[in-house]
């Protein structure tokens, strides 16, 4: 965050440490009766992506980093306030879900208050349809935010989260499949002092 209500917001999908499989798994067609993407549907979806992030009133600045060697890909942008940050995650989401709600509230920011709220009706929508290979995938990979803030950090909700030795970063990490499984939750509230 750079003031009470505006930031800069970075998705990383790091797979590197995934890398040979993943250079294995996109040489074939399918897998485990599953059709693989080529590199061109893969681009056509980051294009997808990037689009409707951009086109969302409030972002500027939109980059999108693509690393197919290691396979670490990264989004980042600004926005004017958490509505704007919401419209864009909602509006990615709705592309790949038709029914997901366009109206969730994934961050809430005020002066002297962060939220990042729980957001589990989304995840329990794919709960009860993971395979056992999902599962797998999902438990050797990680969640991790990190909100840093120009004032110190008061207190945090979460008990989970860890306070950087500045007092203005707040980092929290957890198994992937604990997130989805609602195991670990990632809901944090941020108590910011203003001067």
């Amino acid at each position: 965050m750079h003031s009470a209500t505006n930031g800069h917001y970075i998705l990383t999908v790091n797979m590197s440490q995934s890398k040979f499989q993943l250079d294995k798994i996109l040489a074939q067609d399918t897998l485990f009766g599953m059709n693989i993407p080529s590199r061109k549907e893969i681009e056509h979806t980051f294009a997808t992506v990037t689009s409707q992030v951009k086109s969302t009133k409030g972002i500027s600045n939109v980059v999108l980093t693509k690393d197919y060697t290691n396979y670490i890909f990264k989004l980042d942008f600004d926005f004017i306030n958490t509505k704007s940050l919401n419209s864009a995650i909602n509006k990615v989401w709705k592309t790949y879900d038709r029914r997901a709600d366009t109206t969730t509230v994934h961050y809430i920011a005020q002066a002297g208050t962060f939220k990042k709220t729980p957001n589990d009706h989304l995840l329990a929508l794919y709960r009860n349809k993971m395979s056992l290979r999902d599962r797998e995938m999902l438990n050797s990979s990680s969640y991790t935010s990190i909100y840093r803030f120009p004032h110190e950090v008061k207190s945090v909700s979460n008990p989970n989260a860890t306070l950087s030795k500045s007092k203005k970063a707040v980092l929290l990490k957890a198994s992937l499949l604990d997130v989805v499984l609602g195991k670990k939750n990632i809901q944090n509230d941020i108590l910011i002092i203003t001067p």
